[in-house]
């Protein structure tokens, strides 16, 4: 008698046991579609482990966790859909899915110096809309905003310099002609109107191996527009 009891009670734990590991089935649909979802990561949040749907979205969580609970669903791709509460269980759980998080990439293209050149000799090319934007009196007034360009002297003569180096030591181009001064200080090309630049470039860095001597400083390059008239665009 005393070993039936014994084998009875074994046999209502193990019937116990069993009921508490049963499992619930649920199926995964896209909510603006309502198309089943495969290949999705289901997740309850504050237990470990997860499911992947099948084919057809279906998915089986063993053990059945105790309602209320919140399942998460990682779509196929990386997308993560939107937290559900689920609060009752019936015998299928259908979770509708939407994302709430994408990913977006934004392109733009510009023009970089070279990689192959430090920041301090880098480029700086003004376009023509640049320049009149600035509204500038004079060519200094065109550069003083780009790194490692200061003025020398003050006033309508004031000298462009870069890194520094005036007396001589950065050369200005026109149009590829070499402007020219017999100050001490250097060229200011004060001569020249804002309004006809059509861009500017400034290199910074010793050019003197092409541009000479007084290249050592860094070479400021003026492109002007070009003169059209009556349809006819004039070169010289």
């Amino acid at each position: 008698m005393r070993r039936f009891s014994v084998s009875f009670i074994m046999l209502c734990l193990l019937f116990a046991a069993s009921g508490s590991a049963a499992a619930f089935d649920g199926r995964v649909l896209d909510k603006k579609t309502g198309a089943p979802v495969a290949g999705a990561e289901v997740t309850i949040v504050g237990l470990p482990g997860s499911v992947r749907t099948d084919s057809d979205g279906r998915f089986t969580w063993k053990p059945d966790p105790r309602p209320p609970f919140v399942v998460v669903v990682i779509l196929p791709g990386g997308r993560v859909g939107k937290a559900i509460e689920v609060k009752t269980l019936g015998q299928t759980l259908t979770l509708s899915v939407e994302s709430v998080v994408s990913e977006e990439v934004l392109v733009t293209a510009g023009v970089a110096p070279s990689i192959e050149a430090s920041l301090g000799a880098a480029m700086t090319m003004l376009s023509r809309a640049e320049v009149a934007q600035r509204g500038p009196a004079n060519l200094m007034q065109i550069v003083e905003n780009v790194p490692g360009v200061n003025q020398v002297s003050e006033g309508q003569a004031a000298v462009p310099a870069v890194r520094g180096l005036a007396r001589g030591r950065t050369l200005i181009l026109i149009d590829g002609s070499r402007v020219t001064s017999e100050r001490r200080v250097g060229p200011s090309a004060t001569f020249m109107d804002p309004s006809i630049v059509e861009g500017v470039d400034i290199a910074r860095g010793p050019g003197s191996v092409a541009y000479g001597a007084d290249a050592f400083g860094g070479v400021i390059s003026v492109r002007t527009k070009r003169p059209v008239m009556d349809g006819w665009q004039a070169d010289g």
